[in-house]
């Protein structure tokens, strides 16, 4: 009588390779699900981000649209909130009682084309940035992330006399009017 071995089945050296082969097809697949997932997070929250920004930039520009010209004493601003005067459709009117705070980055003012990290700059800035007197009037207020790239801008009126001639070199009024 002859005696064969059956061989149907695979060896325990095999069926490890195959083990191992599918574990380390399911750990690819796993990793990619992660970056898939991290990248999908990353877009979300910048779609946040950018939602936030236009919805902030559109709050100030309509909070401060009815306040202009903003005059040095009509506002006071840091680097991360202003302080104003309520407009009249707002509860509780008066002196700086409304009141916005950027939600990330930071602001800053311009005046007489400076920029300044605080309004009135008189109280905060360095005199080395005063030398030329006093701004009078807020011409822009800028948001921007800690790299300096701008967020948004919110651009304000700048009323002038009506004699004024505008000079766009001094951006200024010139002081004397010409004779005819």
């Amino acid at each position: 009588m002859n005696l064969k071995k059956d061989e149907s089945g695979f060896t325990l050296t095999e069926a490890l390779v195959g083990l191992m082969v599918i574990s380390l097809s399911l750990a690819g697949l796993l990793q990619a699900t992660k970056i898939v997932s991290h990248l999908n997070h990353a877009v979300l929250a910048q779609k946040q981000s950018s939602k936030l920004a236009a919805s902030f930039q559109a709050d100030l520009a309509a909070r401060l649209t009815p306040l202009q010209p903003i005059l040095a004493s009509d506002l006071i601003g840091t680097s991360h909130e202003l302080h104003f005067a309520c407009a009249s459709s707002e509860k509780g009117t008066g002196t700086h009682n409304c009141w916005t705070k950027a939600p990330f980055g930071s602001l800053a003012y311009v005046s007489d084309g400076k920029v300044y990290s605080a309004w009135p700059p008189l109280k905060t800035a360095p005199p080395s940035e005063l030398a030329t007197g006093e701004p009078t009037r807020l011409e822009a207020v800028l948001w921007h992330d800690g790299s300096g790239k701008n967020i948004g801008i919110v651009k304000l009126a700048v009323e002038q006399d009506k004699d004024c001639q505008f000079d766009m070199i001094s951006r200024s009024c010139r002081t004397e009017l010409p004779t005819p």
